[in-house]
């Protein structure tokens, strides 16, 4: 609407207007950026069956972390990464 206003009336400069109306000029000029992507491929769907696994020791041991808790994964014969664990604790909160 200022940027209208000031085409129709040429003799108005935009900076001093947007300043009169007491907006700062950094804010009225800046252009919006669009939204980051994350590099590289796309997260690929966790395996249900060792999900549902973790989730059932973290139950047991509430208080333990992501890394301990992929450690007794890994001795009661579950082959999973502290990353795995990481992925499935951050998607049950």
């Amino acid at each position: 609407m200022v940027r209208r206003h000031v085409l129709e009336s040429p003799p108005a400069r935009l900076t001093p207007v947007v300043r009169e109306m007491g907006w700062a000029t950094s804010s009225f000029f800046r252009t919006p950026k669009a939204a980051r992507k994350r590099p590289g491929p796309k997260p690929r769907p966790l395996d249900p069956a060792k999900a549902q696994a973790v989730r059932e020791t973290a139950c047991a041991y509430p208080w333990w972390g992501y890394k301990r808790l992929a450690v007794i994964c890994r001795r009661s014969g579950l082959e999973v990464s502290n990353r795995f664990v990481y992925r499935v604790l951050k998607g049950h909160e």
